[in-house]
């Protein structure tokens, strides 16, 4: 059985350095909504959500399926996080199955400092016994 110790989890699409390499690209987190929602972070270290509720709309139907979904033809529109100030930790796999973290430092939705943090998959504490 293969265990995804992220649960429920955003997810960031980072153009940042956060780890320097190829890891930075497809990260999650568990520090906003844990909605599925995107987080995007350009170059400079700025947040951005991509907000794609214009982008389905649904009917309601009496035989299954019951939710009928139609795509509207629009796309994602980019939206600012500048409401945001904390920490936001950050989570990726890398190929070799290894685990890597950072705390990120963040002020008016922009990135101040990182901490970078490596283990071992195999010696997180997942909370299963």
């Amino acid at each position: 059985m293969k265990i995804n110790p992220m649960g429920m989890f955003d997810y960031v699409r980072s153009d940042y350095k956060i780890f320097g390499d190829q890891r930075d690209r497809d990260l999650q987190t568990k520090s906003l909504n844990n909605v599925l929602e995107t987080i995007y972070i350009d170059p400079m270290g700025q947040l951005y959500r991509i907000d794609y509720s214009k982008c389905i709309e649904y009917e309601t139907s009496d035989l299954p399926p019951f939710l009928i979904e139609k795509k509207t033809g629009k796309k994602g529109r980019v939206v600012p996080l500048r409401d945001f100030s904390g920490i936001m930790k950050v989570s990726a796999l890398d190929k070799n199955n290894k685990y890597y973290s950072a705390a990120i430092k963040i002020k008016n939705g922009k990135i101040l400092n990182i901490y970078p943090e490596e283990s071992s998959i195999e010696n997180l504490n997942l909370g299963i016994r």
